[in-house]
């Protein structure tokens, strides 16, 4: 009986923490960007932890001739960024946060999950399609086609692979694919201090493969490039555990 009244106990005083914060207090915020062309839901079996909300932020169409820099600045124009959130991103949105972390360096963490720090961390085909210049010349359709994204994620054209990754697919045109690509390909180790970074990396990932991958803080087990949707309860743990609230 003592056992089921402490653990009702400790649920209520948890329960009454994020009520007082809600209603008392800016909540800690997780921002939240995903993969090229996806939308958010993407991050539907993703959890805040206590003392956190989530806000997905969902790519733009970019300018003509607009800097990577300024691309994100209008993506973020109308948030405020305080010093207890966190930025979280997958896969490019993983790249554009470290950007990001450029404009606002004063966040409490960021998370990276199934991406890349700098060039060397990318696959052998995402290597040579920047040698290539691939961004510049290649046809529209191929930029936005189904095959080419499902193969370039899942390393994988089959029907299922193709239906999974097209639930996630934006509707994005050929001019956001080009600056996408640019941002990911062009990218540079962003300067963030290793207390800021958590990373989080599939073992079977084949577009950053973990071999490449030089400091990972947790690797799942049997996670492919989609670990945010496939693993997420494995991703839900690790940010509990990770991102305990500020009092």
């Amino acid at each position: 009986m003592c056992k089921y009244l402490s653990i009702l106990g400790a649920n209520v005083g948890n329960f009454l923490y994020v009520y007082t914060r809600k209603c008392f207090f800016k909540m800690n915020k997780i921002y939240l960007i995903s993969g090229i062309g996806c939308n958010g839901e993407v991050f539907n079996r993703i959890s805040p932890p206590d003392g956190y909300t989530m806000q997905v932020v969902e790519w733009i169409e970019p300018n003509a001739n607009e800097s990577k820099k300024d691309y994100l600045y209008r993506m973020f124009d109308t948030i405020e960024i305080d010093d207890t959130d966190v930025l979280l991103g997958v896969s490019l949105g993983g790249i554009a946060v470290q950007y990001l972390y450029e404009i606002f360096p004063w966040v409490r963490k960021v998370v990276l999950i199934s991406t890349a720090r700098s060039s060397g961390e990318m696959s052998t085909l995402l290597k040579l399609m920047k040698k290539i210049k691939i961004p510049r010349w290649i046809p529209s359709f191929i930029l936005t086609s189904s095959y080419t994204y499902s193969y370039v994620v899942m390393g994988s054209i089959k029907k299922r692979h193709r239906e999974m990754i097209g639930k996630f697919m934006g509707g994005f045109s050929s001019a956001y694919f080009r600056m996408a690509a640019s941002m990911a390909l062009d990218m540079e180790e962003a300067c963030i201090p290793a207390d800021k970074v958590l990373r989080i990396h599939g073992r079977r990932d084949a577009l950053f493969p973990l071999s490449y991958i030089k400091t990972p803080s947790y690797i799942i087990e049997g996670a492919t490039h989609l670990a945010v949707y496939t693993h997420s309860r494995e991703i839900n743990d690790i940010l509990k555990r990770e991102l305990l609230p500020i009092l």
